[in-house]
């Protein structure tokens, strides 16, 4: 068996977890670092729009800070990763997280956004009761409300997750979501042949 080797003391990030959410053959490559954003228009296309976010920058805009790229951790449940965009207005802090996208949200897309909203709980000490999700196609948020289930599934998933890596056997095919927007929709198993 492969031995996988975590980020620091076992941190897991945001964005992999999100993606296993969506395809647990992906959030795996993603893992492993074997991404495919260059075969995908989907992530090509959201890749160009995220090059002006990589830069940590605070701005003020109409009496409310906002925070780009902003890295977030939690340590209870050892998971970290950036949002886009963080603003703090008053008492409230709301996670921003970028799609490139259809204006849809899509249940992994809430899931990246409960992660984000778990660490900044943390760290903040503050409950986050929602977010947005920010299309570039529309240039308009769209809200989610971040509840119990929310973070309970989100929780339920980065177990899931650790488990999977855990026992994970390459000399058996991984399963996947077989959606054609996963960036590996046409790999169908690793060969095993690499391990040995």
């Amino acid at each position: 068996m492969l031995e996988i080797k975590f980020f620091v003391d076992n941190y897991l990030p945001i964005k992999t977890i999100a993606e296993y959410c969506y395809c647990p053959k992906a959030g795996l490559y993603m893992l492993l670092g074997w991404e495919n954003d260059d075969n995908n228009i989907f992530l090509y296309e959201g890749s160009l729009y995220h090059k002006n976010l990589n830069k940590i920058n605070i701005k003020y805009r109409e009496n409310k800070k906002q925070l780009k790229n902003m890295l977030v951790f939690n340590h209870k449940y050892k998971i970290f990763g950036f949002c886009d965009l963080v603003e703090v207005n008053k008492n409230l802090t709301i996670p921003i997280e970028y799609k490139a996208g259809y204006p849809r949200i899509n249940f992994f897309h809430k899931i990246q956004l409960t992660l984000q909203s778990l660490c900044l709980e943390e760290m903040l000490k503050k409950e986050i009761d929602f977010g947005y999700i920010y299309f570039y196609k529309i240039n308009k948020r769209k809200k989610v409300i971040i509840n119990k289930f929310l973070k309970d599934y989100a929780v339920k998933k980065i177990n899931e997750f650790r488990e999977l890596i855990k026992n994970i056997d390459f000399n058996n095919k991984i399963n996947g979501c077989k959606k054609k927007g996963c960036s590996y929709f046409y790999v169908d198993s690793i060969p095993s042949m690499i391990y040995h």
